[in-house]
C-alpha cells in the first residue's frame, strides 16, 4: 500500500483487538495504576492471575491514594495471554484510576552483542519524536519524564567513550531514560544485555494499546540487526540538530519508521492509528496536500 492508503486506513478502519500477533520472543509487562480503592488491586489482578505468576506490588512514583504496579510473569504470544490481559483491562476500566503519573513498561528478550545494543540506542534516539508521541496512550501529554527521559543526556556522557560494557551497565542502572537494558538471571558476567525495557508509555487500561505496544517494540528490536545505518541521523543523536516536538505530528518520519519496522501493511496501520491518535484533522490535511 502507498502512504496515502496506509494513513486513510489508519484513520478510518476499525482495528480489532487481535487474538495473536507474530511475536517470537518472550516478553513481560509492568502495569501501573493509581487506585482510589485499595480492594481494587485484588479485583484487577485477581487470584486466577496471581496463580499464573502475576505479582501485585507498590510503586510510590505512580501517584494516587493506593499506587499499584502489576508485574506479569514471562509471557508468550499466545491466545491465552491476550485473553488474560483483555480481561484484566476490562476490570481496570470498571475501577476509578488515576493514570496521570503512571507508566506501562514492556520488556523484550533480545540476542544482541554490544554493537547491536548501541545501534538500538542510536535508532531509538533518532526516532524519539515518533516513539514518544506513539507512547502517549491517547492522552494530550506525556507523563512526567523523570523516569523516561530522552536519551540525549546519555549521549552527552558517552559520545567520547569506547563502546564497551560500561555503557550498557550504566544505562541499566539509571532507570530514568526511555529505555533501559536488563540482564536475565543466568547471564554470564561481562555478557551484553539480553532484555530491553521500554519505559516510555503512559499508563493506561486499554488492552488494545498494550498489545500494540508489545507488537511495535518487538518489531523495533528485531529491526536493529537488519537496519540500514543511513537511516540513523548521528548529528541528531549527539544533539546538534534542533529537537522536534514530541507531541506534534510528523507523519513523514512516522511512515519511514513504520517501513523500517514492519513488513506487513496491517502492522503499519495499527502503529499509525495509535500514532495519529486524536490528530485526525492534521492527518487528513497531510493526505490532502499529497494529493494536490
Amino acid at each position: 500500500m502507498n502512504k496515502v492508503d496506509l494513513i486513510k486506513c489508519a484513520i478510518n478502519d476499525e482495528l480489532p483487538y487481535r487474538k495473536i500477533l507474530n511475536v517470537y520472543e518472550p516478553f513481560g509487562l509492568e502495569i501501573e495504576a493509581g487506585l482510589y480503592t485499595p480492594s481494587d488491586k485484588i479485583y484487577i489482578c485477581n487470584e486466577y492471575l496471581e496463580k499464573k505468576g502475576y505479582v501485585r506490588g507498590v510503586d510510590r512514583t505512580v501517584g494516587g491514594n493506593f499506587p499499584l504496579e502489576i508485574r506479569t510473569p514471562v509471557l508468550f504470544d499466545e491466545v491465552d495471554t491476550w485473553n488474560d490481559l483483555f480481561s484484566m483491562s476490562k476490570r481496570m476500566k470498571e475501577c476509578q484510576i488515576d493514570f496521570s503519573n503512571s507508566a506501562f513498561q514492556v520488556n523484550i528478550d533480545v540476542d544482541y552483542d554490544n554493537v547491536l545494543c548501541y545501534y538500538l540506542v542510536l535508532f531509538f534516539r533518532t526516532f524519539e519524536h515518533i516513539i514518544f508521541k506513539f507512547s502517549t496512550s491517547g492522552c494530550d501529554r506525556l507523563r512526567l519524564l523523570g523516569y523516561s527521559a530522552s536519551l540525549q543526556n546519555f549521549f552527552f556522557l558517552f559520545n567520547d567513550r569506547n563502546l564497551n560494557n560500561e555503557l550498557f551497565f550504566w544505562l541499566s542502572e539509571n532507570h530514568r531514560y526511555a529505555i533501559s537494558f536488563k540482564f536475565r538471571k543466568d547471564t554470564p558476567v561481562g555478557a551484553p544485555p539480553n532484555i530491553v525495557e521500554f519505559r516510555i508509555p503512559n499508563g493506561c487500561d486499554d488492552a488494545w494499546l498494550w498489545q500494540n505496544y508489545v507488537n511495535t517494540f518487538y518489531y523495533l528490536t528485531t529491526a536493529i540487526p537488519k537496519i540500514d545505518l543511513n537511516y540513523i541521523d548521528y548529528s541528531l543523536c549527539y544533539g546538534e540538530i534542533k529537537e522536534k516536538n514530541y507531541l506534534n505530528l510528523h507523519l513523514e518520519d512516522a511512515l519511514v519508521f513504520a517501513d523500517i519496522l514492519f513488513k506487513e501493511d496491517i502492522d503499519k496501520i495499527y502503529f499509525l492509528k495509535q500514532y495519529i491518535g486524536k490528530d485526525i484533522d492534521k492527518a487528513n490535511e497531510y493526505v490532502r496536500k499529497i494529493r494536490l
